[in-house]
């Protein structure tokens, strides 16, 4: 979808320059660690200064880089009904990732497991707000951490057939059997605008890049499919704490990386994660929906769209453990800054407690806000139909529109209509069991995960994919 909306901006143009001169600076001079062999020499084949493992880079490199980076591209999905343009004015949502805990309806905190995942996935493909996929378990006990990442791509090929956001360590030849194609092909469709995936690599802050985080990039450029640079520094603990300081940090942790991927394919599509948050010094947790946040996201995404990048940032999140008040409240701030801000891809739908705990209910609530969001920003077409004249006219004065043709044409169409959000009266509300939105998200959840029904795969390209996935696991999951 296109957002046409007005921006909220944290930066003017001299404070976008200054952050781009001090990140070129912090580049120049202090350079960054890539803690990879396999990275340096690729800098040193292509003349970088590198001292040990740290390489230097310049302003005329970041420059060279940033020409050859698409502003835009598209997200392939199964179904060419689901593919999704990232970039420009273009924004999707999608769920939040990697809590390894579930909070029950009953506030129950446990582990999470395969079948939540699965669950979660069910979800995902039936709400329709919900643009592409994401991996939902950190590392479940019933998984063997060696096969989480692959599991999960696998499944959510199977179970889903939106875009992924999974893709890691040995998952693109997995894709390249999903979309009947190889590495050459992928690569080529990358330099003409199509991503098959998006896979994701984080920095380690501060100024570093660990070896498998070093092949990731380097892998994702080779095989063309698009790469998240999503570095976390928290403001007071792995960032400074002043926000100018944090802004800067985030910025030159993802130029850095962003330089290695151009070097390795020039024209890879490359997205500008913003996922810095701020240390709350009373409790030393991530504080994910502190107004501070909100404040680097705009910053942020001034800097990405200076530089001509596709953004990813975070809608939906709570640091409450429950769904609560300030749940909802901490969710839709964050929904309407990100929306504003500009940014094009928004995971985070289902979070709670600083991105730790998934929950259900709260997928259902959040993919609620954002179909009203859509709604919201929808563009207006003025048609003759529309503006509704010939109906003005007609009615004229004193009259009403209720028993209109034009009303009953339009207004299933015009008119959002909550799926679980109430519009009642007490009085029926009372009738009908004086539920809340939580336990009417409960309900939802259930008739959902009742009625699901997996989008066509075939039996040929399932056995392909299964024959795939288990001779690569390293920990045989031939009971999946």
């Amino acid at each position: 979808m296109e957002n046409t909306y007005d921006r909220l901006q944290a930066l003017t143009k001299g404070q976008i320059a200054l952050i781009h001169e001090k990140s070129v600076e912090l580049l120049e001079k202090t350079g960054f660690w890539f803690d990879s062999e396999r990275a340096r020499s690729i800098f040193k084949k292509h003349g970088f200064k590198v001292d040990g493992e740290i390489v230097y880079i310049t302003s005329q490199d970041i420059e060279k880089a940033l020409e050859t980076v698409p502003e835009e591209f598209t997200i392939k999905a199964r179904n060419p009904e689901n593919d999704i343009r990232v970039g420009g004015e273009h924004f999707s949502f999608s769920n939040n990732a990697g809590a390894p805990f579930i909070v029950d309806f009953n506030g129950g905190l446990r582990t999470s497991s395969s079948k939540d995942f699965k669950n979660f996935l069910k979800l995902n493909q039936q709400l329709e707000p919900i643009g592409y996929t994401r991996e939902l378990i950190a590392s479940s006990q019933d998984i063997p951490a060696e096969n989480t990442l692959l599991y999960e791509l696998l499944w959510q090929l199977k179970l889903t057939d939106k875009p992924v956001n999974c893709v890691f360590d040995g998952g693109a030849p997995l894709l390249a059997i999903t979309f009947g194609i190889n590495k050459k092909k992928m690569n080529h469709d990358s330099l003409e605008g199509i991503s098959y995936g998006v896979g994701n690599y984080n920095p380690r802050s501060p100024l570093a890049l660990e070896n498998s985080q070093c092949d990731r990039c380097i892998d994702l450029a080779e095989w063309g499919i698009a790469s998240c640079i999503s570095p976390m520094p928290m403001g007071g603990m792995t960032g400074p704490v002043t926000l100018p300081g944090l802004i800067v940090l985030q910025n030159t942790e993802v130029l850095a990386p962003l330089v290695l991927s151009q070097l390795v394919s020039p024209g890879a599509p490359v997205i500008y994660g913003i996922l810095a948050t701020i240390a709350d010094m009373k409790t030393a947790v991530s504080a994910t929906s502190a107004p501070e946040v909100g404040i680097v996201m705009r910053a942020c995404t001034q800097m990405a769209k200076f530089y001509g990048l596709p953004t990813r940032g975070d809608v939906g999140l709570s640091d409450s453990c429950c769904v609560d008040f300030q749940a909802g409240a901490e969710s839709a701030y964050h929904f309407v800054n990100t929306i504003r801000c500009g940014v094009n891809l928004l995971p985070g739908l289902g979070s709670l407690q600083s991105r730790g705990i998934g929950s259900f209910e709260k997928l259902v609530l959040d993919a609620e806000i954002a179909s009203q969001i859509k709604r919201m920003l929808k563009p207006l077409e003025f048609t003759g139909d529309s503006l509704a004249m010939e109906t003005i006219m007609n009615v004229g004065q004193k009259g009403n529109y209720l028993t209109q043709e034009h009303t009953f044409k339009h207004f299933r169409t015009e008119i959002y209509n909550p799926q679980i959000f109430t519009r009642n009266s007490y009085s029926n509300w009372e009738k009908d069991g004086l539920k809340d939105a939580y336990t009417r998200a409960n309900e939802k959840v259930k008739q959902m995960l009742e009625s699901y029904e997996q989008p066509p795969l075939g039996q040929s390209l399932e056995k392909d994919m299964d024959a795939f996935a288990l001779a690569h696991y390293p920990v045989s999951m031939k009971n999946e």
